[in-house]
């Protein structure tokens, strides 16, 4: 069953450098998946914070798609 669970936490708890982030993943119920859990990814976001485009964007065009790339860089130190 799929769902979607959001964390809201004051982002004065995070200081500037390293941080640790702790999650337990629990599951309850009594029917036969009750021993699984998965997910996809956990996505931390900042309100408010909009990313700088990325340097050096190259486009290619194709037949009705267009494929962008560019390098992968490290996140910003907040």
């Amino acid at each position: 069953m799929f769902t979607d669970e959001r964390l809201t936490f004051p982002a004065n708890l995070l200081v500037q450098g390293s941080n640790t982030l702790t999650i337990a993943l629990r599951q309850t119920g009594g029917s036969y998946f009750a021993d699984h859990l998965m997910y996809d990814y956990i996505r931390l976001e900042l309100t408010g914070y909009i990313p700088p485009p990325p340097a050096l964007v190259n486009a290619y065009p194709g037949d009705n798609s267009a494929l962008v790339a560019w390098p992968l860089l490290p996140a910003p130190q907040l």
